[in-house]
């Protein structure tokens, strides 16, 4: 019997809605986090918004990949701060170039490298 692998991937997403003030005010919250990412060489990128989730979905790049603080950056930092800043953000989900979503520790074997 073949094991069945589910892959969460995004639903249909929010990225571009002008009318929407719920995504600029998302944008503006992450752009303000971003300065302070950049800081230690990461970046983080807004990639869509699920408003029957009322979760957010990011990009992750640089030195944030496989960063062993990355846990607690996106628990206590960005989710903390998206979800009181915004009403209406839950959560915040990191996903990939394929908009599946993905463990940002995996892999990491805590001497700073996959």
């Amino acid at each position: 019997m073949a094991e069945e692998t589910k892959e969460q991937n995004t639903p249909s997403l929010e990225k571009e809605d002008k009318e929407d003030p719920i995504i600029t005010q998302i944008k503006d919250t992450l752009e303000k986090l971003a300065v302070f990412i950049r800081k230690d060489g990461g970046d983080i990128k807004f990639q869509g918004y699920d408003p029957k989730t009322q979760t957010v979905y990011v990009s992750l790049s640089g030195a944030c990949q496989g960063c062993m603080y990355i846990d607690q950056t996106m628990s206590m930092g960005v989710e903390a701060i998206l979800v009181e800043e915004v009403p209406g953000v839950e959560a915040v989900k990191v996903v990939d170039d394929n908009g599946k979503v993905i463990d940002p520790t995996q892999g990491y074997d805590g001497y700073g490298s996959f």
